[in-house]
């Protein structure tokens, strides 16, 4: 199944969900698990953490930490699935000993197949990935808890609020 969603698409659902303010997914009874076995699945057999939590999010917010003991078994690969649109988010990161996290601008050449497997899965399931210039992209006329009316990002009103 193939979603094609606008700019104009993105804003106007972001703008309804959040007429009336932050949608508070606790009071509307999200789900916190949906998409996790999805996940698990799709990137077997490593693990998945859930830290899906809807204070400040709009999202499912799922870690997949890899359990083989190569080098790169720092490496974590982030997926957030958006409860405003079906739009996906992934991301990869490396920490190190002194717990600093960066974000990886490629993924490391053992995980790729991981990636593939859970991109399919993500898209078979109905979720779209957003082009990377549109994350950043303001919406105006939306408040959030967190950033208020300053800086509110496409990002932010999919996935997680944060300041700055």
């Amino acid at each position: 199944m193939t979603v094609e969603l606008s700019l104009n698409d993105i804003k106007s659902a972001i703008h309804a969900s959040f007429r009336n303010g932050p949608p508070n997914g606790w009071l509307l009874q999200w789900d916190t698990s949906r998409g996790q076995s999805l996940i698990q699945n799709a990137v077997a057999p490593n693990q998945v953490i859930n830290h899906t939590s809807f204070d400040y999010g709009f999202c499912n917010w799922f870690e997949v930490r890899f359990t083989d003991n190569t080098p790169a078994s720092d490496i974590i690969l982030t997926a957030k699935l958006s409860f405003i649109l079906p739009v996906c988010w992934l991301d990869w990161k490396q920490s190190n000993n002194s717990g600093t996290v960066r974000t990886l601008s490629r993924i490391p050449e053992p995980y790729r197949t991981v990636e593939e497997n859970l991109r399919h899965a993500l898209h078979k399931a109905g979720f779209v990935e957003l082009p990377d210039e549109w994350y950043r992209l303001e919406v105006n006329g939306v408040e959030l808890e967190l950033s208020g009316n300053v800086n509110v990002t496409i990002e932010k009103c999919l996935f997680t609020d944060y300041e700055g």
